[in-house]
């Protein structure tokens, strides 16, 4: 399946908006994400915001389209090759946001 980052510019707009919301409304790397602010991200939403834990420690991208999403971002310094990323870099709260949106992902049918 081929991963699209945005269709159409009402789909960017809503995106960078809920983003935006997620990223800081809620500090990304100290607090936890509630079910509530996941509530109608569509796939491919879930799959950004799932990567941007990993990207804001400077992790690069296998996939072509999230890397080049990613290296779009002027906050973005992707330094860490996939197979050298450490997970122990992640803070506890982000782990569990991880497994927030994966849970969320499934109960969707995302995954």
């Amino acid at each position: 399946m081929k991963f699209t980052v945005f269709s159409n510019a009402a789909r960017d707009i809503f995106m960078s908006t809920m983003l935006h919301f997620l990223r800081y409304s809620r500090d990304v790397n100290n607090n936890k994400y509630l079910k509530s602010d996941l509530e109608g991200l569509t796939k491919d939403e879930c799959r950004i915001a799932r990567n941007e834990i990993y990207a804001r420690h400077g992790r690069r991208f296998k996939d072509e389209e999230l890397q080049r999403y990613f290296d779009s971002k002027d906050w973005y310094e992707g330094t860490i090759d996939p197979d050298d990323f450490n997970e122990r870099e992640l803070s506890r709260t982000e782990l569990d946001n991880l497994d927030l949106i994966m849970e969320y992902e499934k109960e969707e049918g995302y995954r």
